[in-house]
């Protein structure tokens, strides 16, 4: 112990065995020695990377889906260039390695084809402290003694999860993938996610574009008038945008598959309505009576003046944040937020029912996905507290919280999810992974058909694996 000297940088191979779902690289690895070596070059406090067969260097925090390959499958001259590339990445983020001591915690398949030699010839020393220690419990054994030489636990462990870490780990987990007793509840097997409304008719109006591009009729919106339209609007993922921000704005207390499958039926008929230039351009009056018609809004009056509000600043030649991220499909979130809010020149809101507080963050996490679009701090959007989130929380008892007012509950219950999510690595769609933009639909659907469910039955009813962790029933 007393000639070991820290290193500059670490660098520690992959292992065989991984998590099921996307997650940040150094959760991703689950075999016994995995936790020991990132425990170690976690609490040395010096940049650390991995060595990934499928991805070459590898940063720690960067989310990848899990993956089969390992360098054994490769032959003598795929090893090679894989070196050659683990090499360059590294320099490109150490630019100097004269006298640098990297440490290596990785076989001999990793080092011996061109990567130790190389970080010699760049003036770098090497050192593989593992090299002449032969088996899994002698190198734990190497790493506890480390561990407790730098005051860490005999054993290393995860970050601790707190109770809110675990549920919001489980729930989305079960809603992701194929977790939830769906049968319990009278439903048919299914992917969640999929299933719900928004992204249903979402890929419902992107197979009709796709299928109109290639000269076929589609099976699943039938109106040559809505395929057409989507091509005229620039694409389908710019249609989708418009659709989602329209109907979002409508998306409040009432069923929302009933909603979003009405404003799938609209499109078929009118996809007209959904051009900003062309409601722009109608008499309120008009389109107060094409929505009622179509069952798209309830308070008639005030729908019909958000929906041609809308339409008016979308259509406005000031490309403002939230006609960019329609438009081009590129934002920021809380900027996304910031213009939901905003007013025009005359002091009226210019996207009246999208700047609530449950609205505005949900419509942001659809422009993301299923809208495809990409959100810069993604992370920052906050769950969006309804009554089915909140249920679910209460019910698991993750948040003190009831009996409070709303308006007292939902910061306590936003921050709550916001900190688990910080700790556990939550399953989730591309562009919203990782984020309370995933958690979010995952509680809802956990509230509505598993608490809402047992609270309707009176009974506890197992619904998904969270449900282990239900205090209204014990």
């Amino acid at each position: 112990m007393a000639s070991w000297q820290p290193p500059d940088i670490v660098l520690v191979g992959c292992v065989k065995t991984k998590r099921r779902v996307r997650s940040a690289a150094r959760d991703l690895y689950t075999s016994p020695l995995w936790p020991y070596r990132r425990a170690y070059a976690e609490c040395l406090g010096v940049p650390w990377y991995i060595l990934s067969a499928l991805h070459g260097l590898l940063d720690p925090d960067r989310r990848i889906d899990a993956y089969e390959l390992a360098l054994t499958d490769l032959q003598a001259k795929a090893r090679r260039a894989w070196s050659a590339r683990v090499l360059a990445d590294l320099k490109r983020r150490v630019p100097s390695m004269r006298d640098k001591l990297i440490e290596i915690h990785a076989g001999a398949t990793y080092i011996d084809h061109g990567l130790e030699v190389g970080l010699r010839d760049a003036g770098a020393a090497v050192h593989q402290p593992l090299a002449g220690i032969a088996g899994i419990a002698r190198q734990q054994a190497w790493y506890r003694e480390r561990l407790h030489a730098n005051g860490q636990a005999d054993q290393p462990h995860s970050p601790a999860r707190s109770h809110a870490g675990r549920i919001a780990k489980l729930i989305a987990d079960d809603f992701y993938g194929d977790g939830l007793d769906l049968a319990s509840r009278g439903m048919a097997p299914s992917q969640p996610w999929l299933d719900m409304p928004e992204v249903e008719i979402v890929h419902r109006l992107r197979a009709a574009g796709a299928e109109f591009e290639t000269g076929d009729d589609s099976a699943l919106l039938h109106s040559v008038r809505s395929s057409k339209h989507i091509r005229f609007l620039g694409g389908t993922d710019r249609a989708a945008r418009l659709f989602l921000t329209f109907i979002a704005a409508m998306d409040r207390a009432r069923d929302a598959t009933q909603l979003w499958n009405a404003g799938g039926r609209l499109y078929e008929d009118h996809p007209e309505s959904f051009d900003p230039q062309h409601v722009a351009g109608l008499e309120v009056d008009e389109l107060r009576r094409l929505l009622k018609a179509a069952s798209v809004s309830r308070r008639h009056g005030p729908d019909s003046n958000a929906w041609h509000q809308i339409g008016k600043s979308l259509s406005a030649r000031l490309k403002s944040p939230v006609s960019r991220v329609i438009d081009a499909g590129t934002g920021e979130a809380q900027e996304l937020l910031r213009d939901l809010k905003s007013r025009d020149k005359d002091g009226r809101f210019r996207f009246p029912m999208l700047r609530g507080p449950k609205v505005g963050p949900m419509w942001v996490r659809m422009m993301a996905n299923p809208g495809r679009a990409v959100i810069d701090r993604i992370e920052t959007i906050p769950v969006a507290v309804d009554v089915q989130v909140r249920r679910a929380t209460e019910s698991l008892g993750v948040t003190p919280t009831r009996g409070l007012p709303l308006r007292k509950a939902k910061p306590v219950i936003q921050r709550t999810w916001r900190n688990a999510v910080s700790e556990a690595a939550v399953a989730g769609p591309a562009g919203i992974e990782g984020t309370c933009a995933a958690l979010d639909p995952a509680l809802w659907f956990f509230g509505r058909h598993g608490c809402g469910h047992c609270r309707k039955a009176d009974e506890q009813v197992s619904f998904g694996r969270a449900c282990d962790f239900c205090v209204r029933f014990r």
